[in-house]
């Protein structure tokens, strides 16, 4: 027998490869822990069988170098491309508050501008710019959650964005991306959203069949951020493929070809989710359809928001900033929404109006000539019950007459 193929079991000298399955068998009860602190220095496996299975390691990495390279040719790897660092307040239009401000270091009456980065766009390719989003010159950073959800991308930590309808949820996720040059695909989930949606399925094309990826694969090979919006609509299925990629992970998509079934994230790639729920359940009733999450699946978003209806001033800064209504206008409007949220909360309606409710109720109401109480009616309390509805109506007249 070849010195290569065997070595020695000290207990019984009889020749094997692989001194483990050897005790198991003839030595019942010695573990191979044991056999090395009776025998310090002895050999657990045969040469042979060491080159072999180091020989098979070096097989995979050349098969996953291979398989990424593949992948680059057939979509080609965006290049990790440079930034810029700028103070957030310039970034986002905001004056300097001390909200934008660092911490005062010794001897400082103030601190300086939080500087941010923003990926710059000689580095990027056509494809890329195409889809950044577009600045919405009339939205509303509120300095809070902004910094919130800034300090989530540039660090790398998956964001989770959740609270009522119609609080921004998914727009300030688009804003953010928009000012600080981040390319987003977004998806939504339904009841009919399958694994096979987000990671991709095979299509036939061309006379025969190839593997089109799906928008997660593709925004992790170009490093785009991806939003999942409606993740409590999510199956747990569609959750699963998820859990991976939120630790950093490669996404493995076993029913692709070779080429493309290890796809490794992007240095820029993103991923942000928006829900009305986090996870916990809807004890509000108004979210049919949302699931309670397996809080494992939860515990990997590094940063949580909680989206809450805008401050007085802020939502008629939002009102006037967007449509241009006067003071007065905008107080009145701030003024109904704020009472109907809080007869919603002492249980005499059941549904609030949102702020997106509440812009197009007046969007409706300019259309009509300033007619407020009808755009109202248009735009939320034809929703509600005939009782609520009346109620609702009341209020606007006694605000808008």
């Amino acid at each position: 027998m070849s010195d290569e193929k065997f070595i020695e079991c000290r207990i019984c000298g009889e020749k094997v490869p692989h001194i483990g399955k050897h005790l198991e068998t003839a030595h019942p009860g010695t573990t191979v822990e044991g056999y090395s602190e009776t025998y310090p220095g002895a050999p657990l496996m045969s040469p042979a069988l060491e080159a072999m299975i180091a020989n098979k390691v070096k097989e995979r990495k050349q098969a996953e170098a291979s398989a990424q390279k593949m992948v680059a040719q057939v979509l080609p790897f965006t290049p990790p491309g440079s930034v810029v660092m700028k103070p957030m307040h310039e970034v986002f239009e905001l004056p300097l508050s001390d909200d934008l401000r660092k911490a005062p270091a010794r001897g400082q009456s103030q601190g300086d501008p939080i500087m941010i980065e923003v990926r710059d766009l000689a580095g990027m390719s056509e494809t890329d710019k195409e889809m950044i989003p577009e600045i919405d010159p009339g939205f509303v950073f509120e300095a809070g959650s902004l910094k919130d959800a800034v300090m989530a991308i540039q660090l790398n930590y998956p964001l989770l964005i959740w609270g009522m309808h119609g609080t921004g949820k998914t727009s300030l996720v688009k804003q953010v991306l928009a000012r600080t040059n981040r390319p987003w695909v977004r998806v939504q989930h339904t009841e009919t959203t399958e694994e096979s949606h987000i990671i991709g399925q095979m299509v036939v094309r061309n006379g025969g069949t190839e593997f089109e990826l799906g928008p997660l694969a593709l925004a992790m090979i170009h490093g785009w951020t991806y939003v999942a919006d409606e993740y409590d609509f999510a199956h747990a299925a569609v959750i699963a493929v998820y859990q991976a990629v939120l630790e950093g992970e490669p996404l493995y998509i076993k029913e692709a070809p070779e080429h493309q079934r290890m796809i490794k994230p992007h240095p820029a790639f993103r991923f942000v989710a928006t829900g009305n729920t986090n996870g916990s359940g809807d004890d509000t009733g108004l979210y049919s359809g949302t699931k309670i999450g397996n809080a494992a699946a939860y515990s990997r978003f590094g940063v949580t928001i909680q989206a809450n209806y805008p401050a007085r001033e802020t939502e008629i800064g939002i009102l006037r900033g967007r449509l241009g209504l006067s003071q007065d206008i905008a107080e009145k409007l701030v003024d109904f929404a704020e009472k109907s949220r809080k007869a919603y909360t002492d249980g005499e309606l059941t549904l609030p109006i949102s702020p997106r409710e509440l812009i197009r109720a007046a969007t409706l109401a300019m259309v009509k000539g300033g007619m407020f109480r009808r755009g109202i009616e248009l735009a939320y309390s034809n929703r509600l019950s005939p009782t609520e509805a009346d109620a609702v109506s009341q209020t606007a007249q006694r605000i808008f007459g």
